[in-house]
Protein backbone atom coordinates (compact mmCIF):
# COMPACT_ATOMS: atom_id res chain seq x y z
CA UNK A 1 0.00 0.00 0.00
CA UNK A 2 1.30 3.30 -0.91
CA UNK A 3 1.76 6.35 2.03
CA UNK A 4 -0.49 9.30 1.69
CA UNK A 5 1.41 12.85 0.72
CA UNK A 6 0.60 14.96 4.35
CA UNK A 7 -1.68 16.94 1.66
CA UNK A 8 -3.71 15.73 -1.10
CA UNK A 9 -2.95 16.47 -4.88
CA UNK A 10 -5.87 18.60 -6.17
CA UNK A 11 -6.64 21.07 -8.62
CA UNK A 12 -4.43 20.63 -11.30
CA UNK A 13 -3.53 17.45 -10.53
CA UNK A 14 -7.11 16.78 -10.59
CA UNK A 15 -7.86 18.28 -13.95
CA UNK A 16 -4.95 16.26 -15.58
CA UNK A 17 -6.69 13.30 -14.84
CA UNK A 18 -9.80 14.71 -15.83
CA UNK A 19 -8.20 15.66 -19.01
CA UNK A 20 -7.12 12.04 -19.73
CA UNK A 21 -10.26 10.61 -19.25
CA UNK A 22 -11.84 12.97 -21.67
CA UNK A 23 -9.27 12.45 -24.11
CA UNK A 24 -9.53 8.64 -24.03
CA UNK A 25 -13.31 8.54 -24.50
CA UNK A 26 -13.84 11.74 -26.91
CA UNK A 27 -10.95 10.78 -29.46
CA UNK A 28 -12.72 7.40 -30.34
CA UNK A 29 -15.15 9.10 -32.89
CA UNK A 30 -13.00 11.26 -34.17
CA UNK A 31 -10.00 8.11 -34.58
CA UNK A 32 -12.70 7.46 -37.43
CA UNK A 33 -14.04 10.14 -39.03
CA UNK A 34 -13.46 9.91 -42.48
CA UNK A 35 -13.94 14.08 -42.68
CA UNK A 36 -10.64 14.50 -41.31
CA UNK A 37 -7.68 13.54 -42.86
CA UNK A 38 -5.42 10.80 -42.13
CA UNK A 39 -3.10 11.71 -40.42
CA UNK A 40 -5.27 13.48 -37.88
CA UNK A 41 -7.28 10.20 -37.32
CA UNK A 42 -3.88 8.65 -37.04
CA UNK A 43 -3.03 11.20 -34.24
CA UNK A 44 -6.12 10.14 -32.78
CA UNK A 45 -5.39 6.88 -32.24
CA UNK A 46 -1.83 7.69 -30.70
CA UNK A 47 -3.77 9.91 -28.23
CA UNK A 48 -6.39 7.57 -27.50
CA UNK A 49 -3.40 4.66 -26.68
CA UNK A 50 -1.12 7.15 -24.92
CA UNK A 51 -4.19 8.16 -22.55
CA UNK A 52 -4.82 4.65 -22.14
CA UNK A 53 -1.77 3.95 -21.07
CA UNK A 54 -1.25 6.92 -18.64
CA UNK A 55 -4.62 6.29 -16.48
CA UNK A 56 -3.42 2.82 -16.46
CA UNK A 57 0.17 3.95 -14.84
CA UNK A 58 -1.67 6.33 -12.75
CA UNK A 59 -4.10 3.61 -10.78
CA UNK A 60 -1.70 0.76 -10.91
CA UNK A 61 1.71 2.51 -10.62
CA UNK A 62 3.86 3.23 -8.06
CA UNK A 63 6.77 5.40 -9.02
CA UNK A 64 7.88 7.79 -6.70
CA UNK A 65 8.38 10.76 -9.11
CA UNK A 66 4.63 10.76 -10.54
CA UNK A 67 1.40 11.83 -9.34
CA UNK A 68 -0.35 8.92 -8.26
CA UNK A 69 -3.68 7.35 -7.64
CA UNK A 70 -2.87 6.35 -4.25
CA UNK A 71 -2.04 9.81 -3.25
CA UNK A 72 -5.74 11.23 -3.90
CA UNK A 73 -7.14 8.19 -1.06
CA UNK A 74 -7.09 8.44 2.64
CA UNK A 75 -6.54 5.23 4.18
CA UNK A 76 -5.81 1.87 3.48
CA UNK A 77 -6.73 1.76 -0.34
CA UNK A 78 -5.39 -1.30 -2.53
CA UNK A 79 -3.48 -0.25 -5.31
CA UNK A 80 -4.86 -2.66 -8.46
CA UNK A 81 -2.30 -4.74 -10.16
CA UNK A 82 -1.81 -4.68 -14.10
CA UNK A 83 -3.73 -8.21 -14.60
CA UNK A 84 -6.38 -9.37 -16.72
CA UNK A 85 -8.11 -7.03 -18.50
CA UNK A 86 -6.10 -4.11 -17.69
CA UNK A 87 -2.69 -6.36 -18.61
CA UNK A 88 -3.99 -6.75 -22.01
CA UNK A 89 -4.62 -3.15 -22.48
CA UNK A 90 -1.79 -1.64 -21.08
CA UNK A 91 0.48 -3.89 -22.94
CA UNK A 92 -1.92 -2.76 -26.52
CA UNK A 93 -1.57 0.64 -25.36
CA UNK A 94 2.12 0.28 -24.99
CA UNK A 95 2.72 -1.20 -28.66
CA UNK A 96 0.82 1.52 -29.98
CA UNK A 97 2.74 4.66 -28.65
CA UNK A 98 4.97 6.13 -30.49
CA UNK A 99 8.48 4.58 -30.16
CA UNK A 100 12.16 5.90 -31.81
CA UNK A 101 14.44 3.00 -30.29
CA UNK A 102 15.44 -0.09 -32.86
CA UNK A 103 14.36 -2.44 -30.56
CA UNK A 104 10.69 -1.05 -30.76
CA UNK A 105 8.71 0.34 -33.63
CA UNK A 106 5.34 1.76 -34.35
CA UNK A 107 3.49 0.94 -37.41
CA UNK A 108 2.41 4.02 -38.67
CA UNK A 109 -0.43 2.06 -40.90
CA UNK A 110 -2.12 0.27 -37.73
CA UNK A 111 -5.79 1.11 -37.61
CA UNK A 112 -8.03 0.28 -34.25
CA UNK A 113 -11.74 -0.56 -35.22
CA UNK A 114 -14.28 1.80 -33.24
CA UNK A 115 -15.48 -1.05 -31.31
CA UNK A 116 -12.33 -2.22 -30.00
CA UNK A 117 -11.64 1.43 -29.04
CA UNK A 118 -14.90 1.32 -26.87
CA UNK A 119 -13.59 -1.91 -25.48
CA UNK A 120 -10.53 -0.73 -24.29
CA UNK A 121 -11.71 2.64 -22.91
CA UNK A 122 -14.40 0.30 -21.24
CA UNK A 123 -11.80 -1.17 -19.64
CA UNK A 124 -9.73 1.56 -18.34
CA UNK A 125 -12.90 3.21 -16.83
CA UNK A 126 -13.95 0.64 -14.87
CA UNK A 127 -10.56 0.62 -13.59
CA UNK A 128 -10.90 4.44 -12.62
CA UNK A 129 -14.82 4.06 -11.03
CA UNK A 130 -13.20 2.09 -8.42
CA UNK A 131 -10.57 4.25 -7.88
CA UNK A 132 -12.88 7.55 -7.92
CA UNK A 133 -14.96 5.37 -5.19
CA UNK A 134 -12.24 5.33 -2.87
CA UNK A 135 -11.54 9.27 -3.87
CA UNK A 136 -14.81 9.63 -2.48
CA UNK A 137 -15.01 8.01 0.66
CA UNK A 138 -11.42 10.21 0.92
CA UNK A 139 -13.68 13.44 1.00
CA UNK A 140 -10.88 14.30 -1.45
CA UNK A 141 -11.77 17.86 -2.26
CA UNK A 142 -11.72 17.40 -6.40
CA UNK A 143 -14.19 13.87 -5.80
CA UNK A 144 -17.04 15.75 -6.57
CA UNK A 145 -15.77 16.67 -10.29
CA UNK A 146 -13.31 13.47 -10.67
CA UNK A 147 -16.67 11.47 -10.31
CA UNK A 148 -18.29 13.73 -12.60
CA UNK A 149 -15.92 12.70 -15.08
CA UNK A 150 -16.13 9.10 -14.97
CA UNK A 151 -20.32 9.73 -15.17
CA UNK A 152 -19.73 11.35 -18.47
CA UNK A 153 -17.30 8.65 -19.14
CA UNK A 154 -19.63 5.80 -18.99
CA UNK A 155 -22.24 7.82 -20.56
CA UNK A 156 -20.06 8.47 -23.82
CA UNK A 157 -19.21 4.99 -23.79
CA UNK A 158 -22.54 3.00 -23.30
Amino acid sequence: MQSVPAAFPGGDEAREVQHAIDMLVELIPDAHDRAYPVRVQRACRESFAMNARLLIDFVTGDSPRDILASHFVDGAWNRPERVGDVGDVWKWASANVAHTSKERTQDLTYDVAEARMLEIARVVVVLLDGWVTAVERSAHPDAAALRSSIVKAQSLLA
